[in-house]
């Protein structure tokens, strides 16, 4: 269960983050990647999906399958375990780990420049607070395809590869058949 929690806990607080400087809300293009985490010496990988807000990662973490969905337009996030056949909903809530980007948080984002990641152009863009710097890499169309946290309370490194705009099925974004979805309490 400890795994489960663990791999909700990096999957909220990605799925959270902000993608464009301007705004500070994720991308509303559709696309497909390859989406790897690293955090608290754990490292997550596998197919991840965006379109209209909605958000599928499908990932191994120390050896387990886990399928994450992240659906902002039912206010719920999924938490499933293949293997089992058993998953778990829950409200979508706040992140765990970031602050609320506000105004105050928009006046301290500097823009560090441009670079190339996995052949596309990004702009990076540093925030320090008294947690430490987040550093984020974003395409102009808003898709964050690295963010790396440093300081206290922050140890992670999220990256984007493979990227491949585009429709994606709605069916990806539901929960599949034969899944026993219990909520939380």
């Amino acid at each position: 269960m400890r795994l489960a929690a663990l791999f909700a806990l990096l999957f909220t607080f990605v799925t959270a983050l902000p993608a464009t400087a301007a705004d500070l809300l994720p991308p509303e293009i559709s696309f497909s990647a390859t989406r790897t985490l690293k955090a608290k010496g754990v490292q997550a990988s596998g197919p991840y999906a965006q379109a209209d807000g909605n958000e599928r990662w499908f990932a191994t973490i120390k050896g387990k399958q886990r399928l994450l969905i992240r659906r902002p337009d039912l206010n719920l996030t999924y938490a499933i375990d293949p293997g089992r056949g058993v998953g778990k909903e829950t409200p979508l809530g706040d992140s765990l780990v970031f602050p609320p980007f506000d105004d105050a948080y928009r006046d301290r984002l500097q823009d560090l420049g441009r670079e190339t990641m996995d052949g596309e152009e990004v702009t990076r863009y540093e925030i320090v607070d008294r947690k430490g710097t987040i550093t984020f890499w974003i395409t102009d169309d808003g898709i964050p395809m690295r963010i790396l946290g440093a300081g206290a309370g922050r140890q992670y490194d999220f990256l984007i590869t493979d990227v491949e705009r585009g429709p994606q099925p709605a069916e990806l974004f539901e929960v599949p058949a034969g899944v026993e979805m219990v909520t939380a309490d």
